[in-house]
């Protein structure tokens, strides 16, 4: 999602007063199923203890001998992403959103007078709607990803965001330029 979408939602949030709620859905990659065709393996992690009678049992004498098959996506794996990006997408459209024809990020819901967007940034997201019901049900509906919901939103890609009395957002880039003078 780039900071045009991000804006975009937060001007929907204040024209229909009901604040930009910021979701987070922790260690969303491994949510995600591996695709059914393919048999993914991995050599046993250091640390990872194997019985010898485990061992005895798969037929070899040493871990280094044993690979692991893989049951769900996993950091790291290539496809990852895009398995974590199905698995968002269909729960989204389950749902009822529909993604934008443009860009990919943003997803929209409409039903009567009730408006919801949500925009994705990999595993953030950023929901706002015509009724706060709206955004509420937006979080509920997306309970099996256990989405944590953030509150109503202080920091997102990058930028610090605040309401100001009026119930205007404030925009800033503070963290990231400390960020960039500390690093170098």
């Amino acid at each position: 999602m780039d900071l045009v979408t991000v804006k975009l939602i937060l001007v929907l949030s204040e024209r229909w007063n009901v604040p930009a709620r910021h979701g987070d859905v922790p260690n969303a990659y491994v949510k995600a199923e591996k695709e059914e065709q393919l048999d993914i393996f991995m050599k046993v992690p250091k640390g990872m203890q194997i019985t010898k009678e485990e061992l005895q049992g798969f037929g070899v004498e040493s871990p280094g001998e044993v690979a692991l098959l893989l049951k769900k996506s996993l950091c790291g794996l290539k496809q990852a992403g895009r398995l974590w990006s199905k698995l968002l997408h269909s729960k989204l459209t389950e749902n009822g959103y529909r993604q934008c024809t443009t860009d990919m990020c943003p997803y929209y819901k409409h039903q009567g007078q009730k408006w919801s967007f949500v925009g994705v940034y990999v595993d953030d997201l950023l929901v706002t709607g015509t009724k706060q019901c709206a955004v509420d049900k937006s979080f509920a509906g997306m309970e099996t990803l256990s989405i944590k919901d953030l509150g109503v939103v202080q920091k997102f890609l990058g930028l610090r965001i605040a309401l100001d009395d009026t119930q205007e957002y404030i925009l800033d880039q503070e963290i990231m330029i400390d960020v960039l003078l500390r690093d170098f």
